[in-house]
């Protein structure tokens, strides 16, 4: 298998949302366009969190562990 060198380079992201976040994409996927529920109704409004990780791929999985109701 090869690899484009520059893709090496380029960041990993993990992150979750609810399909009402992005109601045209989940639209255009499904024929349904998903309702955001009432407890999100603030959700653009919300400020964005995010943690940086090093590359390295046992650094991750032990920041998932860490936070992971599944691992307790």
């Amino acid at each position: 298998m090869e690899f484009d060198i520059a893709l090496l380079d380029l960041p990993g992201v993990l992150a979750t949302a609810h399909p009402a976040k992005f109601p045209e994409t989940v639209e255009r996927a499904t024929g349904v366009r998903p309702e955001l529920p009432a407890k999100c109704a603030d959700l653009f409004q919300r400020s964005e969190k995010f943690d940086s990780l090093p590359a390295d791929a046992e650094a991750v999985k032990q920041y998932i562990r860490e936070r992971s109701r599944a691992w307790t």
